[in-house]
């Protein structure tokens, strides 16, 4: 797998993803302080997807990737070269792409700073996108990016659904279906509701 070291600022996206987090009371890892340098990296092989995660290999990583008590001596973020392209602005896109690209990546944070963990793990397949999500690390990786979506491409339904009286969890599952529907019009929903 050939890599990239690239220069993309993810100070303000690691910023906002700890403010969401702390907003939807979703815990961060305790050991994050002992972390080493973060490094955004592009993996060419994967240059057609919109995709990204974290590097988890013994070199980089004390503990295992499901240990609350986790830290990495380098942490590597892997993104598609499409991608980073467009969350780095060096592609012309349209702004809901530039966006989304980024709520990726603030997902993708989601996990390196969350203590949530999920044994034994689910992968996702094209038939089971509820359980999946659903999962405790997923549902909280899922529900601050498209948060962070939400407040940067329709601010006036995040504040509508943040306002509804009920419980935080129920609140995610909304915000993860509005974000459904504008990226992805013809899937339907993740979660059904009978709060729109």
């Amino acid at each position: 797998m050939e890599l990239k070291s690239v220069t993309l600022d993810y100070s303000a996206l690691l910023k906002d993803t700890y403010r969401i987090m702390s907003i939807l009371n979703f815990r961060i890892r305790d050991n994050v302080k002992k972390d080493g340098y973060l490094q955004p990296c592009v993996n060419v092989q994967r240059d057609n997807s919109f995709a990204a995660g974290f590097a988890y290999n013994p070199e980089n990583l004390v503990g295992s990737k499901t240990d609350t008590s986790r830290y990495f001596r380098h942490s590597i973020l892997h993104m598609s070269i499409s991608l980073y392209s467009i969350a780095s602005k060096q592609k012309d896109t349209t702004f809901e792409s530039y966006e989304e690209a980024k709520s990726i990546v603030v997902h993708e944070l989601t996990h390196y700073l969350q203590q949530t963990n999920n044994i034994p793990y689910i992968e996702a397949t094209d038939n089971n996108r509820t359980e999946y999500i659903s999962q405790p690390s997923e549902f909280e990786a899922h529900s601050v990016g498209c948060y962070y979506f939400l407040e940067k491409y329709n601010r006036k339904e995040l504040k509508r659904i943040t306002n509804l009286k009920m419980p935080v969890k129920e609140k995610c599952k909304l915000i993860i279906n509005q974000y459904w529907r504008i990226i992805y019009p013809n899937s339907g929903v993740v979660f059904l509701s009978d709060n729109k």
